[in-house]
């Protein structure tokens, strides 16, 4: 009889285990389901769907990203607790891929709601998309915030190849990649500034690569609390001001000795920069060593 309540005893407790185990399983799921709140962003790989949320406000609604692989398109999503609405932003050639790489919610002086959403598409030759949005009855309507060429648009694009990423392994997942998202279109919630990529074409070669070169500079668009208006060009916002005075970059990888950088400056010379002990991009935000 011992025997048998023993026996009995640890099926109970295994089977309870198993419960425990594909509970906690379940709780997982649902955690890797939920918009993540925070500055940084997150990607969720949830079967068919990847998630990707950003919380750049305050307050407000939510806003983010769905990537619909069966369908092939860009969803972006906006939630008011007691209301949310759901609107295809693009659709894509899944031959290619897209990119999720920022939702930001803007504030406008005269109490206007912005969702500006922001993502890459392509291998190797890709092309980045800024699309400023505000929430109506019929899901997302363009709002023309960007100041271009003496008009005003709703989007804003650039097309780029970039041989710091190949240099890298990768956009934007390559196992040694450098850092990821710093390529491309670039907002800085913080500072309201647009970073969208400077080009120059050559005639090198005969591939893709070598009609576009990324030069490692950008166009700035600067929000005034209304619009987005040109402010100049900067070099990459990762690197310390002082050395942003490049005409383009030429590489940028990581070394035994850290991060080392050549820079094509505007007097025809070549500038080589090294951060001894750097891991990120974010390291170069510091003076180089040499």
């Amino acid at each position: 009889m011992k025997k048998q309540i023993l026996f009995t005893w640890l099926i109970v407790v295994g089977f309870m285990a198993i419960i425990s185990s594909c509970q906690e399983k379940k709780e997982e799921s649902a955690a890797d389901l939920s918009v993540v709140e925070q500055k940084d962003s997150v990607v969720c790989e949830t079967g068919e769907v990847v998630k990707f949320a950003i919380d750049a406000s305050v307050d407000g609604p939510k806003a983010w990203m769905e990537v619909d692989t069966v369908n092939h398109v860009l969803m972006g999503y906006v939630d008011g607790s007691e209301w949310m609405i759901g609107d295809t932003i693009t659709t894509y050639n899944p031959d290619f891929g897209i990119y999720p790489k920022g939702v930001y919610t803007i504030h406008t002086d005269n109490d206007l709601t912005v969702y500006m959403f922001i993502y890459s598409t392509g291998y190797l030759l890709y092309y980045d998309e800024a699309v400023a949005c505000v929430a109506g009855d019929n899901g997302f309507e363009p709002v023309a915030i960007f100041a271009i060429d003496g008009g005003h648009e709703s989007t804003i694009g650039s097309m780029w190849f970039d041989q710091l990423v190949a240099a890298s392994d990768g956009f934007p997942f390559g196992e040694e990649n450098i850092d990821e998202d710093r390529f491309g279109i670039y907002y800085d919630h913080y500072a309201k500034r647009l970073y969208v990529p400077i080009m120059e074409h050559h005639e090198e070669g005969s591939g893709f690569e070598n009609c576009l070169r990324y030069t490692g500079r950008f166009n700035i668009l600067q929000f005034n609390g209304e619009e987005f208006v040109p402010d100049g060009t900067d070099g990459a916002w990762w690197i310390n001001p002082e050395y942003r005075n490049y005409k383009r970059t030429i590489s940028n990888m990581k070394t035994a000795k850290g991060i080392e950088q050549v820079d094509l400056m505007p007097d025809g010379t070549l500038r080589h920069c090294i951060w001894e002990g750097a891991k990120t991009l974010d390291n170069l935000r510091r003076k180089p060593s040499s």
